[in-house]
């Protein structure tokens, strides 16, 4: 693993303003509302703990964060899990969890789908991100990983995209 600082974002060093922090309010109680009016349920749940049939003992499946199959496992599952859950579903592979006393984060798996099986709206079809399963994640399995087909320009017309399906103003696209 290794973590890549892209932007420093600036940090709150002061406590919000009264006025600062009644608008914060009120936009959160706006995307609430229109979370409620689009039907969008959003869940979080605790996190599954898998271990290796074959190497149950191992440090890898006990006490240590990563191991010579851990990662190339996950991978396999998450993407079996597409199959049967989410054709078409958008895998993400991020940062997950940083314990104390551990020099980098854990890796996190994600697979995001509509339960209606509609890939449209705010995902460009032009999008290579969404369209092309063997674009959107690295093969763990594999030795080399791939570089992405996304491009900055693909990025920005998603992100474009989105904003606007979701009636967000778009100063708030932040570009790397």
């Amino acid at each position: 693993m290794r973590v890549e600082r892209i932007r420093q974002a600036p940090r709150v060093t002061a406590p919000f303003s009264d006025e600062a922090w009644a608008r914060l309010d009120r936009l959160g109680e706006q995307v609430d509302a229109d979370l409620v009016a689009q039907d969008v349920r959003l869940t979080m749940g605790g996190e599954p703990t898998f271990i290796s049939i074959d190497d149950f003992e191992g440090a890898e499946w006990n006490v240590s964060a990563v191991g010579p199959t851990k990662r190339a496992l996950a991978d396999d599952l998450i993407r079996r899990l597409r199959e049967r859950f989410a054709p078409g579903g958008f895998l993400h592979y991020g940062q997950g969890k940083w314990y104390p006393g551990e020099s980098l984060p854990r890796w996190a798996f994600a697979l995001y789908w509509r339960a209606d099986g509609d890939r449209s709206g705010a995902t460009p079809s032009s999008w290579p991100g969404w369209t092309s399963p063997r674009e959107k994640a690295n093969d763990e399995a594999k030795d080399e990983p791939k570089r992405s087909a996304i491009t900055p320009k693909a990025a920005e017309a998603f992100a474009t995209a989105l904003v606007a399906r979701l009636g967000v103003d778009s100063s708030y696209i932040i570009p790397l």
